[in-house]
């Protein structure tokens, strides 16, 4: 959860932005019969913040895996539309 607070500081500087955040990554999970249960991770399910911190984790996360990956293979990786898409350093 530490690394996903990171990237919403990275990204805003509203104070109640990440307050909430973190109050949401931290919330626990009610059951159907009431039991409380503590989370260690993730994010609620179905919960508004769930889509906006899965698109802040991919822009970091899918990012810096393909510089990894598709800069390892020969020549970059192609979008098939005339070009390489610039991860690797040149375009």
């Amino acid at each position: 959860m530490d690394l996903v607070v990171k990237a919403v500081e990275a990204n805003t500087d509203q104070p109640w932005i990440i307050l909430y955040v973190k109050r949401w990554l931290a919330a626990p999970m009610v059951t159907a019969d009431g039991t409380v249960i503590r989370r260690e991770k993730g994010t609620p399910q179905g919960s508004a913040v769930s889509p906006a911190l899965a698109n802040l984790f991919l822009h970091y996360a899918l990012d810096a895996w393909l510089r990894a990956i598709a800069c390892s293979v020969s020549g970059g990786l192609e979008l098939g539309l005339g070009g390489a898409i610039g991860l690797c350093g040149g375009g």
